[in-house]
């Protein structure tokens, strides 16, 4: 009696993946957002510590002009009024906080006494959270933005893909004439590779703290694309 276990990983059909693909989109975006903050609180602290919150927020600036040459800023705009009647109200019940009410009291209390005292102490950790709020704020609406510039540069990737696919079609009919043994380990890699390597430039795109332009990142997630696609259909041995 065989009492092995299969210890193999499960692999989900095509149906299954196309069900789980928007919760994957999800998942990369929130890891996009969560490195990007990272990185930006390590700039805040090391690279540019004179700048601080104004660096995300002169980022978010440059990527809403490179959206409005796009064929979509005025549905920005109109998410932009949006988060910006959105941060009113949040500054408005931030203004309506008892404590900082007291602080203020307090803090008026030394002029009238005709001496000076240290502020209090969590006017400094008022300061920092403000900034991280505006670094969170900022930095999540420039991932937003990109996120728009990278599925407008989706028509290209599809084109790359369909023209490595010919390619590979044509590669492996002129191949068949060669009667050989052949490993079947670059397809394997191809294909394993393709998925990733398709979507790094962007992922990298959406995590990089700096501005840059977004057709680099396509044209090399097309490259990347385009040649695994035609690798791993050249390679296929068998029949269609």
């Amino acid at each position: 009696m065989n009492d092995a276990v299969d210890i193999r990983p499960r692999r989900y059909g095509g149906f299954t993946q196309l069900l789980l693909l928007p919760f994957t989109v999800l998942s990369l975006l929130c890891a996009a957002l969560l490195l990007r903050l990272l990185l930006e609180g390590f700039g805040m602290l090391f690279v540019w510590p004179d700048n601080r919150d104004l660096h995300a927020q002169i980022l978010y600036e440059q990527d809403r002009r490179d959206l409005a040459r796009t064929p979509w800023p005025d549905r920005w705009q109109s998410i932009s009024r949006t988060w910006l009647n959105t941060k009113r109200s949040v500054q408005l019940m931030a203004l309506s906080n008892p404590w900082i009410e007291l602080q203020g009291r307090l803090e008026a209390i030394p002029s009238l006494l005709g001496h000076r005292t240290p502020s209090l102490p969590w006017a400094k950790e008022r300061s920092g959270l403000k900034e991280a709020l505006s670094v969170a704020r900022h930095s999540a609406l420039s991932v937003g933005i990109r996120s728009l510039l990278l599925l407008q540069a989706l028509p290209l990737l599809i084109l790359s893909v369909l023209v490595g696919t010919v390619d590979g079609l044509v590669r492996r009919q002129v191949r068949r004439f060669n009667v050989q043994r052949e490993s079947g380990y670059l397809h394997h890699r191809a294909k394993a590779l393709f998925v990733p390597l398709t979507l790094l430039p962007g992922f990298m795109y959406l995590v990089l703290p700096i501005s840059l332009s977004i057709a680099s990142f396509a044209i090399v997630s097309a490259i990347l694309s385009g040649l695994m696609a035609t690798i791993a259909i050249g390679t296929f041995k068998k029949h269609l």
